[in-house]
């Protein structure tokens, strides 16, 4: 059932390769939230289920009609702190009936790759999505989060992501016991959303611990 399947059984497609000179706009911005949010902490080494380390978490952004159309997004197990044109993947559609993602690039997709495709159907003003790793957040019970744990996030998630979003009214929601998925108009939106939520969540467990 492809609700549940994971994004990593899903089939590449290739797409015929797209002008890295379009990229280079995105790439650029990109490469620069990851170095900021590389210092923030909330992209840190992680070592993964056979024992290679990376860096977690991921980002993808919306491209234009002009660029192709689709979304970029940070391939698996690339830095994210030192993002270049061949560390990304353009994701041009994702096909749920037959399981298949159509791509341009030589790396599979982030693990939230659903997630991301379904935000930017859901929410067409909303152009970057980032994933981190924050434990103060994952610790505010104010924060709207998925019910279950999830790894690597299937269709079913990436629709309770959108769900949470439009019934709290929110941009930014915990997955369980795992990290946050934060929507933004553009990048400096998506760290304005997850500072503010950072603060607040300290500061909520500073009272809590009075």
């Amino acid at each position: 059932m492809t609700g549940d399947l994971d994004p990593f059984s899903y089939k590449l497609v290739k797409h015929p390769e797209v002008d890295l000179a379009l990229l280079q706009g995105p790439v650029g911005q990109l490469a620069k939230l990851g170095q900021v949010l590389w210092s923030m902490n909330v992209i840190p080494w992680i070592k993964d289920e056979v024992g290679h380390f990376r860096t977690a978490g991921n980002m993808a952004m919306r491209l234009s009609a002009a660029q192709g159309g689709g979304f970029i997004m940070t391939g698996t197990e690339v830095d994210k702190a030192n993002l270049s044109a061949h560390s990304v993947v353009v994701v041009h559609a994702i096909d749920y009936k037959k399981g298949e993602m159509i791509i341009a690039g030589s790396l599979r997709p982030s693990r939230e790759v659903i997630i991301a495709d379904r935000l930017f159907s859901a929410f067409p003003d909303m152009h970057v999505m980032i994933h981190v790793h924050d434990g103060t957040i994952l610790l505010n019970a104010d924060v709207p989060t998925t019910q279950k744990v999830s790894w690597a996030a299937t269709l079913r998630d990436g629709n309770e992501v959108v769900d949470l979003m439009k019934q709290h009214a929110v941009r930014l929601v915990n997955l369980r016991d795992h990290g946050q998925v934060i929507a933004g108009k553009d990048v400096q939106d998506c760290l304005q959303t997850l500072i503010r939520t950072h603060t607040t969540s300290l500061q909520h467990l500073q009272v809590c611990q009075v």
